[in-house]
Parts: structure tokens; C-alpha cells; sequence
């Protein structure tokens, strides 16, 4: 029986170490799953916003780069038309003014430019480089690419990438034409220019092992890149993207070809890649970086065999364990069966307990029971895994309380926040001259839009919207001030522009932070219709006459508030008639972007506002949040939006 019983008990063991080593792998592969899965999204969205960032830099810098060469040519181009206009010169001083002209731009511009040089239609020549000016007999220009290009175009171009002749590296030419006195092409101004600098900026783009940085021409080739080969004759072998086999890469080319901006996933010879890239201004190539999407997983790939790796080793560790206790017990009850008996039981409770305590303390943990602790006392890794646990518990519970704490004070501040605005509607529900209705939706919890509105007297309206630059609290806090500062100084009976340009200066005055607020505002005579404002740097409101379309009111927008102290603003009127509206926003309106940076903009903020002309005022704000959430596709409101509706409906009499 004793023997019977310790083989029973050792059996019992055996399964119950057995089942433990099966959940302990099960578990260890989940997570391993689960992380990694988390890891490598985490990762390709850290990624792709980096690689977007990186393409529109390096794009903003090569037209930096190139913009300096446009700026000399411009100059050339506007000087040796300027010379040819004036009669006072004759053909040997124009002449000499030209070789001086050019001897200056290749002195400036040495670092930079292979030769600066005037083509006429007579077929004269001027070079100048940094060996001097030459004039050369036996070179007509009028046959070279360039000349024909500028020519016929009649504006100024950028040829193809060439070698240079004295093989000093890549280089381009920009020309453009310059004129006589009646206004035709007198001949063709033109720089050659070295890419160094660019390829520079291409070659610092680099990402990883894998990421490449590349120009594309508008033709669909690479044109600049780390590695250019060459073929047997020493030519340049263009790879031109449009003629890929795969059909993404050829259709990322032809955006890139149209100037557009983005980030895509493709596969080139079966290799996953992301290309991010970004079209140049000044001329009609596109700057992209590409880089295995393997490489930006990497690191998510090695924790997960690391996962793998060190469950391993926690189950060899349980096998080992496993077969020193049958072992043990095996001897033991050879030796002695009541031996075996306490020592199997013992250590079976030994192993077990720890285990399935860990799993018990795991279970209530994720459900949320952070009061419960582990007391786990083996001296083992165990015992170094409970006190982990623990730490880990006491870690949360007071990130919970902190975010608690604050998610408390954020609703508070909100609820203020709300107080402070208008929010009775109808406002004015014993006036019939007019109706009025606003909402501002915060980004955040609180944030930096504010619109007012208040009666200055039995007879004036004044309605105020404006946008404090940046989110979240400060801008809020700098909100509270601009809004008191403008209610005040209007009911102390300023007009418009004296009330801005006294907030201005208040606002100005230990303005450390640097913050500053657009803001219009306008007074409404109800008697006679007349509307008196100023702007300060806000989006031009939209006006729509009785029975018409909404349409820009025009208006010169001018200096934001607290920005410069000694501002001065300008007071405008116009006239509503009975049925005239008046809708004022905030840029969160027109700057709200979707999945592919697009943004809401003024023309679809226009067909919009126009889509709802006979809604009561607040279905026609809530008609346009919704058009912007649809446009936005679920992504993150960004800014802050603020609407403010005023329909006048009194008996207004032309101003």
C-alpha cells in the first residue's frame, strides 16, 4: 500500500508539473504572439511618421539647394534684359557690362556653379567659370539643349542631369530667356551647376542598413542616388520606376511624378519596403527614402525569440526538476516507503504552490483585484518573480491614481471652461431683430478657441471669436485672459479696433511664453443693420445674403494679437439686411486633415455651409461637424473648432 501510495502521489506530481509545463508554454507563446504582433505595428507607425518627416526635410533642403541657383539665373536673366533696354548704352558698353556681370556670379558662386554664360540669337557666346571669361567662335548656342528648351518653353528650365565634361561630377544647367527692347528673345542666360550639395542631403537621408534615399526626375528616373551605376562605356544607366514589373511601384512613381506627398507599402523582388517621399518645389523631381519593412521589425522579431528563447529555458529548468523528483522518489521508495511518502508530498507542495499561486494572483490581476499581493517565500526565481509582480502592482496603482487624479482635474477644468462661454440658446430670446447660436469642441479637454457674444446696449450686438495659439491647458489659461481683457475694455464703451489694440498691449506685457490669439470681433447695430469690425489675423468670417449663397467676406486680415505692442488696426463696416448671415470659425474647421493629409480647406468649407441654407442656426453647425468628421475618416481631431451663427432679421436700413 505504502508503495502503491507513493506511486500514486508521484504520478499525481508528475501530471500536475506536466500540466503546469503545458500552461506555462501555451501562456509564453500567447504572449510572445501578442507582443510581437503589438511591437511590430507600434514600430511601422513610429516608422512611417519618421520617414514622412525625413522626406519632407530633405525635399524642403535640395530646393533650398536649388533655389539658390533659380535666384542667380533670375538675376542674370533680369540684369542683361535690363542692359538691352537701355538706349543709352551702346553694344561694346552693354557688352562689358555682361562679361561683368557673369566674371560677379562665377565669383559668388564658385562652390556651387560649373559656368555661368549668355547664349544670343545671333549665335554669340560669353562663358565665364573659374578660369575667367572666354568667348568662344566655333560653339553655337542656339543648337544646345538648353537654349532650344528655354526658347521654346519661354520661361525658366532645369535640363537633365549630364556629367561634367571635366569629370568633376553631376551636374545640371538652369536657363532662362532675357529680352531685347520690343519684347522678343534676345538670347538665353544659364548656369551649370554641380549636384554636391545634393547629393550630400541624398546620402544623409540614409536609414538603417537597408533604408536608400533617391531623386526622382519627372521622367521616372532615379536620377540621384548613393550607388549610380554605370554601364560598360561609362554612361549612366538610368532605373526608370515607371517601367517596374510591380504595379504599386510603378503607381508610387507616378505619384511622385505629379509633386504629390506620401508614405506606401510595396514589394520589390519580394522584399517588403516602405517608401515615404515628398515632391520639390522648384523643380519638377521628388525626393523619397525606401527601407525593408524587415529591418523596422527587427527589433520586434528579437523579442519575440528572446520570449521564445527564455521559455525555453524555463521549461528545460522544469524538466530538469521534473526528473531529480522522480529520481529522488524512485530511491526513496526503495529505501524507505514512509520516506518516500513525505518527502513526494512535500515536495509537491514545494513545486506547485508558487506556481499556482503565480497563476491564481495573474488571474485576479488582470481582473482588476490591484489590492491583491504575492507571499511567496522559495528563495528561488519564484520567489524573485512575486516581488516583481508586487513591485509592478504598487507601479500601476499609483499610475492609476496620478491618471485619475488628472483625468478629474481635466473634467473640472472642462466644466469651467464651458461655464465661461455662452451656452444658453436661445441668448436672446425676447430680441426678434436677430438669432444668434455658437459651439466650440475642444481638441483636448480644454482648449484655445473661444467665441462671446453680449449686448453693449439696448441697441448693439458684439460677437466675438478667436483661436490662442497651441492646445491643451496654457492655451486655455491665456484663452481666460484674452476673453476677460476684450469683454471688459468693449463694455467700457471702445470701439472695435480700441479694444484690440488695447488688449493688444495687455496682452503684450510679460508675454514669456510667446503666445498669441487671431481674433475678430464685431459690433451689430440693430436699428439700422450696420456691422463694424476688425480683424486680428483670424479667418475671414463667410456672409450670405437673404436668399444668395455664403461667400468670403473680403477682408485683409492683420496683425494677431500679443504679438507686437505698438499695433494698430483697421475698423470696417458693412450692411445686413433682413435675412443676411454671418457664420464665423476657427481654422480647426478648414485645417482638418484625413488619412492622406488632406485638408478640409476653404472650397469644401464653402459647398458645405452652402449644402443647409434654411436650417434653424444650431442643426446648421451640428450639419457641418458631421461633414468634417465624415471627411475625416475617424482620425484625431487635431484643433480645436469653433462655429458662431448670427442671422440678422431686423429692418436694416442700407449704411
Amino acid at each position: 500500500m505504502a508503495v502503491v501510495a507513493a506511486v500514486s502521489v508521484t504520478l499525481i506530481a508528475a501530471f500536475g508539473m506536466i500540466t503546469v509545463r503545458q500552461n506555462v508554454m501555451i501562456t509564453s507563446r500567447d504572449l510572445g504572439d501578442s507582443a510581437a504582433a503589438d511591437s511590430k505595428e507600434t514600430l511601422i507607425n513610429q516608422v512611417r511618421f519618421s520617414l514622412q518627416r525625413v522626406a519632407r526635410l530633405k525635399a524642403s533642403l535640395s530646393d533650398a539647394e536649388l533655389r539658390v541657383i533659380v535666384n542667380y539665373v533670375e538675376q542674370m536673366s533680369y540684369a542683361a534684359t535690363t542692359v538691352l533696354l537701355d538706349p543709352s548704352l551702346s553694344q561694346q558698353e552693354a557688352g562689358d557690362m555682361l562679361y561683368t556681370l557673369i566674371l560677379r556670379n562665377i565669383a559668388e558662386t564658385t562652390n556651387r556653379t560649373l559656368a555661368s554664360y549668355f547664349g544670343t540669337e545671333q549665335g554669340n557666346f560669353i562663358l565665364a567659370d573659374t578660369f575667367g571669361v572666354t568667348q568662344p567662335t566655333d560653339f553655337d548656342p542656339r543648337i544646345r539643349p538648353w537654349y532650344i528648351d528655354a526658347k521654346e518653353k519661354n520661361t525658366l528650365i532645369w535640363t537633365d542631369i549630364y556629367d561634367d565634361l571635366e569629370d568633376r561630377g553631376f551636374t545640371i544647367t538652369c536657363a532662362k530667356p532675357y529680352y531685347d527692347r520690343d519684347g522678343n528673345i534676345a538670347g538665353i542666360a544659364g548656369v551649370g551647376t554641380f549636384l554636391t550639395d545634393l547629393y550630400e542631403i541624398v546620402i544623409g537621408a540614409k536609414v538603417g542598413e537597408t533604408g536608400q534615399a533617391f531623386i526622382l526626375n519627372e521622367k521616372g528616373q532615379i536620377a540621384i542616388a548613393e550607388n549610380i551605376e554605370r554601364d560598360a562605356d561609362g554612361n549612366v544607366m538610368r532605373v526608370n520606376l515607371l517601367e517596374s514589373p510591380d504595379e504599386t511601384i510603378r503607381e508610387v512613381a507616378s505619384r511622385m511624378i505629379r509633386g504629390e506627398s506620401g508614405i506606401e507599402h510595396v514589394i520589390e523582388q519580394g522584399v517588403e519596403k516602405y517608401i515615404a517621399f515628398h515632391g520639390l518645389e522648384v523643380t519638377p523631381w521628388s525626393f523619397a527614402i525606401v527601407i525593408d519593412v524587415d529591418e523596422i521589425i527587427a527589433p520586434a522579431m528579437e523579442s519575440e525569440r528572446s520570449i521564445i528563447y527564455l521559455t525555453q529555458l524555463a521549461l528545460r529548468a522544469m524538466d530538469n526538476i521534473i526528473f531529480i523528483i522522480a529520481l529522488f522518489i524512485g530511491v526513496a521508495i526503495v529505501i524507505v516507503v514512509m520516506a518516500v511518502m513525505i518527502l513526494s508530498k512535500q515536495l509537491a507542495k514545494a513545486l506547485t504552490k508558487p506556481i499556482l499561486s503565480l497563476s491564481e494572483g495573474a488571474v485576479l490581476i488582470g481582473n482588476g483585484e490591484l489590492e491583491h499581493t504575492f507571499e511567496i517565500k522559495t528563495g528561488d526565481e519564484l520567489e524573485t518573480l512575486s516581488n516583481t509582480f508586487n513591485s509592478m502592482i504598487a507601479n500601476i496603482k499609483t499610475i492609476t491614481a496620478k491618471q485619475e487624479r488628472i483625468s478629474a482635474e481635466l473634467e473640472v477644468a472642462t466644466e469651467i471652461q464651458a461655464c465661461m462661454l455662452p451656452g444658453n440658446f436661445p441668448a436672446f430670446p425676447d430680441r426678434s431683430e436677430f438669432d444668434i447660436y455658437a459651439c466650440m469642441i475642444p481638441a483636448k479637454e480644454v482648449g484655445g478657441d473661444f467665441y462671446d457674444f453680449f449686448m453693449m446696449d439696448n441697441n448693439t450686438l458684439a460677437v466675438v471669436i478667436a483661436d490662442v495659439s497651441g492646445k491643451g491647458v496654457p492655451a486655455a489659461l491665456f484663452m481666460v485672459v484674452a476673453k476677460t481683457l476684450i469683454m471688459n475694455n468693449a463694455q467700457g464703451g471702445k470701439s472695435p479696433k480700441e479694444v484690440f489694440e488695447t488688449v493688444n498691449k495687455m496682452l503684450c506685457e510679460n508675454n514669456e511664453t510667446v503666445m498669441f490669439v487671431t481674433a475678430f470681433m464685431g459690433y451689430l447695430d440693430i436699428l439700422s443693420g450696420k456691422f463694424t469690425y476688425v480683424n486680428a489675423g483670424h479667418n475671414p468670417p463667410l456672409i450670405r445674403r437673404s436668399g444668395g449663397e455664403y461667400r468670403i467676406l473680403p477682408i485683409k486680415p492683420e496683425r494677431m494679437l500679443a504679438i507686437e505692442e505698438d499695433t494698430f488696426y483697421t475698423q470696417h463696416e458693412i450692411s445686413l439686411q433682413s435675412g443676411d448671415e454671418l457664420f464665423l470659425y476657427t481654422d480647426g474647421l478648414t485645417e482638418a486633415s484625413n488619412l492622406e493629409w488632406a485638408l478640409f480647406g476653404e472650397t469644401r468649407l464653402l459647398e458645405t455651409v452652402n449644402k443647409y441654407p434654411d436650417d434653424s442656426l444650431k442643426e446648421f453647425t451640428i450639419y457641418i461637424k458631421e461633414e468634417i468628421d465624415k471627411f475625416e475618416e475617424g482620425t484625431e481631431q487635431a484643433d480645436d473648432i469653433t462655429m458662431l451663427v448670427l442671422r440678422y432679421d431686423g429692418k436694416g436700413e442700407k449704411v
